[in-house]
C-alpha cells in the first residue's frame, strides 16, 4: 500500500483545525497547577482526551501517570 506525502499546507490546514483544542488543554492545564505526583486534574484531562481519541491507556501508572 502506498501513502502520499503530507504537503506543508495540509500539515498547517490539520493544525489550524485543532489548534483551539490544543490551546484549551493548556490553558486548562496551566489555570490547576499541579504538584509533582498529585497531577490528578491533568491525568483525568489526558486520560480523557486519550478514550475520546479512542486511544488504549492505562491509567494509574505511578500514582498520576497515564
Amino acid at each position: 500500500m502506498s501513502t502520499q506525502p503530507v504537503t506543508n499546507q495540509e500539515l498547517m490546514d490539520r493544525a489550524k483545525a485543532i489548534h483551539e483544542r490544543i490551546r484549551g488543554w493548556r490553558r486548562t492545564i496551566h489555570r490547576y497547577p499541579e504538584l509533582t505526583f498529585t497531577e490528578h486534574r491533568t491525568a483525568g484531562l489526558v486520560a480523557a482526551t486519550l478514550t475520546d481519541l479512542g486511544v488504549d491507556h492505562e491509567t494509574e501508572v505511578a500514582k498520576t501517570g497515564v
